[in-house]
């Protein structure tokens, strides 16, 4: 499992000074080989490999901004979103 990554530039809001901001990340898994993933990063705070689909990640990114989410919520936000995501798509 190698791992690399760059931070994305856009800039897509603040709460309370921190600017949330899209990562890529550039991936490759045994099984699956080469990849590209998608994280949000908060102020010093990131999650990596949160999905493969930018416009699940930049939906997050927009929910979080509305609910005024702190950065020491971030990676609990993060799971809990993939989770819930993962219940409606069983449904």
């Amino acid at each position: 499992y190698s791992y690399s990554f760059s931070t994305g530039t856009k800039e897509y809001g603040k709460v309370n000074r921190q600017m949330f901001y899209i990562v890529e990340d550039h991936l490759t898994h045994p099984d699956i080989g080469d990849y590209t993933s998608y994280g949000i990063g908060m102020g010093n705070q990131v999650v990596h490999d949160i999905s493969t689909d930018r416009s699940f990640v930049e939906a997050l990114v927009q929910r979080f901004i509305r609910e005024a989410l702190e950065p020491e919520h971030l990676y609990e936000a993060v799971e809990d979103a993939i989770t819930f995501e993962s219940i409606l798509s069983v449904q």
